[in-house]
């Protein structure tokens, strides 16, 4: 390996800052998008008949145990309807559990809202986008598995295979990670890593976090992240704390004087918990050599160095 300075790698990433990555989008249409247009419509014409049956002093019985199974269903769930039970104080797990209050908040639909003639398909497509989520971590994965194939890595689906190249990336597994080093421990917890990258005598090893925005969950992933980079490891092991998504760049607006003296981030009064992180990434880094935190640039950069021969 020809690798620089983990700082240098981590000033990389400072400098060259994330965008928007096609990865982790969900651009296409729901495969299922013209049958929910087909359900609300369903939906829509029942509530207006149990509205002009109950103007008419008419049964509606019969009508509500129609549209309930609609409503529950996943075709069902995308539409003007499902997004008034959350402003209800309640949730389809709600009408689930407790049948009785179902007809209750259709008559509260009713008596508040208008029903629309029109269901557009951008409607339902826009109540499906809102609520889109990928599983980050398996693309986070790929895409750093990705990026070791474009500057020269083999992929190993096995062990021996993994073993036996001179130049190979695998997912984490703890049998790979017990026969690089029975002694490894990552942190308090020694959780499971993402990936494991081999370069002749080599081991690196990788977590990788997707993170858009700020928040409770989010903090606890960079903390993760943190806590990776406080080990004292054997000269042939080094772990990458990686971290990709918008908010990075907030993280990671960082001078070069912090970098030169890190007392500089939480001196003075309120120290945020983003300083503190800063704080803490930049002295892991001065303390430990053989950890890493970077972007995707910083990786990019790192790899394309473990790759090369001295």
């Amino acid at each position: 390996m020809n690798i620089k300075t983990n700082l240098e790698y981590f000033k990389m990433s400072i400098e060259n800052k994330e965008s928007l990555d096609v990865r982790y989008m969900s651009l296409e249409l729901h495969e299922s998008l013209d049958e929910m247009v087909e359900t609300t419509k369903e939906i829509k014409e029942l509530l207006i008949t149990i509205k002009r049956l109950k103007l008419n002093n008419m049964p509606t019985s019969q009508f509500y145990e129609q549209l309930r199974p609609l409503i529950l269903s996943d075709l069902g769930s995308k539409n003007e309807f499902n997004g008034f039970i959350n402003a209800c104080d309640s949730a389809i797990s709600t009408i689930k559990a407790n049948p009785e209050t179902f007809e209750q908040i259709v008559n509260l639909y009713l008596e508040n809202r208008d029903i629309s003639d029109h269901t557009p398909r951008e409607w339902i497509q826009a109540f499906i986008d809102k609520g889109s989520q990928r599983s980050l971590g398996v693309i986070g994965e790929k895409k750093v598995i990705e990026i070791a194939e474009e500057h020269g890595f083999v992929f190993a689906p096995t062990s021996e295979m993994f073993f036996n190249h001179k130049y190979a990336v695998t997912n984490y597994t703890s049998g790979i990670k017990k026969q690089i080093d029975s002694n490894l421990n990552f942190g308090s917890q020694n959780k499971n890593l993402d990936i494991i990258f081999k370069i002749n005598d080599n081991y690196v090893f990788l977590e990788a976090k997707h993170i858009k925005e700020s928040g409770g969950a989010q903090d606890k992933q960079i903390k993760e992240l943190i806590g990776l980079m406080n080990l004292d490891l054997p000269p042939n092991i080094f772990v990458i704390s990686f971290m990709d998504g918008v908010y990075s760049n907030h993280l990671l607006d960082i001078s070069e004087d912090n970098i030169n003296n890190p007392d500089t981030i939480i001196r003075g009064g309120n120290v945020t918990k983003i300083r503190r992180q800063r704080y803490e990434i930049i002295n892991s880094l001065k303390t430990f050599n053989n950890v890493y935190w970077v972007n995707t640039y910083g990786l990019q950069e790192l790899i394309s160095d473990m790759i090369e021969e001295e």
